[in-house]
């Protein structure tokens, strides 16, 4: 089938006909819900993805929807949007279905979590032409295509970005949806990869330099080997990660299955470091790449040996080799303030998850909840505050009511 037949598909099988379309008289939106459909728009969907800046960019290109259905996780939907008039596709949107998180912690400990079912868009922001019409067409279908989701999730939209200032101010989301940031907005760091080595140890400075050479000594010297790095991007180096995983005693939501990893190597996407001093693993970074940008997704080192800085001398092992190989401008570090960093090639965005919850009583009950259950943690925590210093006399004391 050609292009052309089915781009004339998308633009019939788009909206029920009983449905208004004034929303969607520009642009049409259709599910490829079979293989050949997708391998159909692969031209169109890679020409976007070269176009694709953005941060998530990775987890809308055809290499990691292939890998996420050969990896059993099909439960979702792939959207294209074309522009009627032209024939032309404009948009190629995956969809993840998934609970949908909404915490309630008290310090560190997970007290209750609410799950409503939900879509989550993968890469946050939307891979579409940036135009309100054709945005509104995409949530429209979401709204009505989609009923039993009751929320969709993008995980971290960039402050002032379209998508941003899009879910601000459109009368459609406004109309469908309850727009919520349960964690407000976050710290993003990024790092510019240095052209060369030699412009990276002008930018720490002569003592900054001297202080990292030091540490990574002592750790060397420490253990009674030399430090190495591996780098993990095919089949055949897997067990370094495997093995990285045990010695660390490695646990988390980020850790995947051995099947996992060597379906994210077939199709290009895995990039892990171990950082070994002989047989014994110093450090481990689970991470992906795509094209020009390294993303890490956990770091984690040997605690024992935290006075000699284990986390400091696997990030800069990782940056030299980046450095070195010339692959990468980039690398996402994701929410959070991270430990190894420096402020010579650091990047710093404001980022926050955006839930779309539909507008029911439900809904809002769940987000006044939650909303409801911080205020009063931060109310408690400004009045503990206020006694401490009342206790310490650095706050005057009120005076008591005359009686006369």
């Amino acid at each position: 089938m050609q292009r052309s037949a089915l781009l004339e598909q998308v633009v019939a099988a788009t909206w029920l006909p009983s449905l208004p379309i004034r929303h969607a008289t520009r642009f049409t939106v259709t599910s490829l819900a079979t293989h050949q459909s997708r391998m159909e728009v692969r031209s169109c969907w890679n020409q976007l993805f070269c176009r694709n800046d953005r941060p998530g960019a990775i987890y809308q290109s055809d290499s990691y929807d292939e890998f996420r259905r050969e990896s059993g996780d099909v439960e979702g939907d792939l959207l294209a949007i074309t522009e009627t008039a032209r024939n032309t596709i404009v948009g190629i949107v995956p969809l993840k279905a998934t609970e949908i998180g909404l915490q309630f912690m008290l310090r560190s400990k997970l007290m209750y979590r609410l799950r409503p079912h939900g879509l989550m868009l993968l890469g946050s922001e939307p891979m579409l032409v940036e135009e309100p019409e054709a945005f509104d067409s995409l949530f429209l279908h979401l709204a009505r295509h989609h009923p039993e989701a009751s929320a969709i999730s993008l995980m971290a939209v960039r402050e002032g970005s379209f998508t941003w200032r899009y879910l601000a101010t459109s009368a459609v989301i406004r109309e469908h949806f309850y727009v919520y940031k349960p964690e407000g907005l976050r710290n993003c760091h990024a790092v510019e990869v240095p052209t060369s080595l030699d412009a990276y140890h002008r930018g720490l400075g002569k003592k900054r330099r001297y202080n990292l050479q030091r540490q990574e000594r002592l750790l060397s010297e420490h253990l009674g080997d030399e430090l190495t790095l591996v780098a993990i991007d095919r089949a055949s180096r897997l067990h370094e990660l495997y093995r990285a995983i045990e010695q660390l005693g490695a646990t988390d939501d980020a850790i995947l299955s051995p099947e996992h990893y060597a379906l994210a190597c077939k199709h290009g996407l895995l990039l892990c470091y171990v950082l070994r001093a002989g047989s014994r693993v110093v450090g481990l970074a689970l991470g992906s790449q795509c094209r020009r940008t390294f993303l890490v997704h956990r770091l984690f080192h040997d605690s024992s040996l935290q006075r000699f800085s284990p986390g400091t001398a696997l990030w800069q092992h990782m940056l030299r080799d980046l450095i070195g190989n010339g692959r990468f401008d980039r690398v996402e570090m994701g929410f959070g303030d991270p430990a190894y960093r420096h402020h010579t090639t650091n990047i710093i965005e404001q980022r926050a998850r955006i839930l779309l919850l539909r507008r029911t009583v439900v809904n809002r009950l769940r987000i006044e909840a939650h909303r409801g259950f911080y205020a009063a943690l931060a109310s408690i925590s400004q009045r503990m505050r206020e006694i401490r210093l009342l206790r310490q006399g650095a706050l005057p004391v009120a005076a008591k009511p005359d009686p006369s």
